[in-house]
């Protein structure tokens, strides 16, 4: 973590925007682009779900807590079959709704 918060220092250092209008981040889910403007994007990056091989809101948890907002994982789309349904485990039919 110290590594990090020094990598972030001296980014910051350096920082010199270029423009008047600076870049927006959004943190969110593709399913909701309601508060995104018409025309407003210029770059999508996209990193699918890998099914039950990577738990993001899991693996997510330090940098999200930091950032002040977690991922909800019910709309996180996984096979979890560890969990049943009503403890927040998901099925490949499941995975398959939310993709």
């Amino acid at each position: 973590m110290r590594n990090k918060i020094h990598q972030l220092q001296r980014y910051y250092r350096s920082y010199r925007p270029h423009g008047v209008d600076l870049p927006t981040l959004m943190l969110g889910s593709a399913t909701d682009l309601a508060g995104i403007p018409e025309g407003s994007i210029d770059y999508v990056f996209t990193d699918p779900p890998f099914g039950s091989n990577i738990f993001y809101a899991d693996c997510n948890l330090i940098w999200e807590s930091w950032l002040g907002r977690l991922t909800d994982s019910a709309l996180e789309a996984v096979i979890n079959r560890s969990l049943s349904p009503d403890k927040g485990g998901k099925s490949l039919e499941t995975y398959a709704e939310l993709i």
